[in-house]
């Protein structure tokens, strides 16, 4: 945010010596996704191999019978889970379309995907868990395409603090601006009514100081800079 406080900090090891930790588990993506004049959606293969069943002979023995059977039941189920993710991915793109190319997330719910896949929504809670996709934009979890909606109108959490952090990004060093003065902003920029301490709430879940602890913070980098 160009806050210099924050650029020291950020050169700082929290906990202590958490370099010499053991390295964090490469995240896998399930999906990878291009978007050019159409979507194009792949599943990671290697992650999700197709499984056929060989019958190299023919076999009267009954077990063997019921054992083929079984393994060809499970193959079926594996093959209609991934589908199922398929089309949940797909249309969690779809929806989102906005955010790959560039843009802002928008207010879904698992609800609303549950509803146009005739799909418990504890099905697609279940389906997304600990899954990733893949884009230009970086490796992200599916639940991160699930926000809350702030209003009726189709307007996202997300785009109220990419909001609040152009605002503070490109402040008055010297009067930086009150949550009071972000209210008014954005009720303004968007034609919603908000409340304070929902201003607050989402300044803090961004790590952003306080209008009174930025412009100590202002001070303190100029006269470094000086």
């Amino acid at each position: 945010m160009g806050i210099c406080k924050w650029l020291i900090i950020k050169k700082f090891s929290n906990p202590p010596a958490v370099e010499y930790k053991a390295t964090s588990k490469q995240v896998i993506p399930d999906f990878y996704v291009e978007v050019e004049d159409d979507i194009i959606l792949r599943i990671n293969n290697e992650y999700y191999p197709d499984i056929v069943i060989h019958e190299p002979f023919s076999s009267k023995n009954d077990n063997i019978k019921d054992k083929l059977k079984e393994a060809r039941d499970i193959v079926n189920l594996l093959e209609l889970r991934k589908t199922t993710l398929y089309k949940i991915v797909l249309l969690i793109v779809e929806r989102q379309l906005s955010f790959f190319v560039g843009g802002e997330l928008k207010p879904m719910s698992m609800a609303m995907l549950a509803d146009e896949l005739s799909f418990a929504e504890s099905t697609i809670s279940r389906a997304i868990s600990n899954k990733y996709i893949e884009s230009k934009l970086g490796v992200f979890p599916l639940k991160s395409f699930f926000t809350n909606a702030v209003s009726s109108k189709e307007l996202s959490s997300s785009e109220i603090k990419n909001f609040i952090n152009t605002q503070i990004e490109y402040e008055d060093k010297d009067e930086p601006l009150t949550d009071d003065d972000l209210l008014l902003r954005i009720e303004k920029r968007f034609n919603i009514k908000m409340v304070r301490r929902t201003i607050t709430k989402y300044r803090k879940l961004m790590n952003v100081p306080s209008s009174k602890e930025r412009k100590k913070i202002y001070k303190v980098c100029g006269g470094i800079t000086a």
